[in-house]
């Protein structure tokens, strides 16, 4: 699936999650039913305002990192990739993460201590860096675990026999 495809099933689930209807999501949106059927099926995107008023409708911040994750080339840019996978090897990821940072803490001081990051310095203020960016998709995955089990729920709750 695309990107915009990813993100168009992300605003429908996060509407189903709120437990509205296209028809009552699209009245508190302030918008007709038809635009919103068009941004569920990935024909056209939401605009950033929209977004916004979509996550404080369906209460689901999850929406708004999949917006910027996916549909933003800035947030996809800027935003650290992360992977959902279950809660506990999630919370375990974390931990390890957290571990990894915490030991090269005192490296990074050494680093910094001078306000400069001298030509010697950059690699392992490079590898530093990345070990904090997979801190924060750790933190980021757990946070969004929620959103996954309430999709797991719904996919089961559409297959029954």
């Amino acid at each position: 699936m695309s990107m915009k495809g990813d993100f168009a099933q992300a605003i429908s689930l996060a509407r189903k999650n709120a437990h509205l209807t296209q028809e009552c999501a699209a009245e508190a949106l302030g918008l007709s039913r038809r635009v919103l059927v068009y941004y569920e099926a990935g024909e056209i995107l939401p605009c950033d305002e929209v977004v916004a008023k979509m996550m404080q409708v369906y209460g689901s911040k999850y929406l708004g990192y999949a917006y910027l994750s996916t549909a933003s080339a800035t947030g996809q840019l800027l935003l650290p990739k992360v992977q959902l996978s279950g809660i506990a090897s999630s919370a375990m990821q974390l931990r390890v993460n957290l571990r990894n940072v915490c030991n090269a803490y005192d490296s990074l001081e050494t680093i910094c201590a001078d306000d400069v990051i001298a030509k010697e310095e950059a690699d392992e203020y490079n590898r530093y860096c990345t070990r904090l960016e997979s801190l924060i998709s750790a933190s980021m995955a757990i946070k969004l675990q929620r959103c996954k089990q309430t999709k797991k729920s719904l996919t089961a709750a559409t297959v029954r026999p």
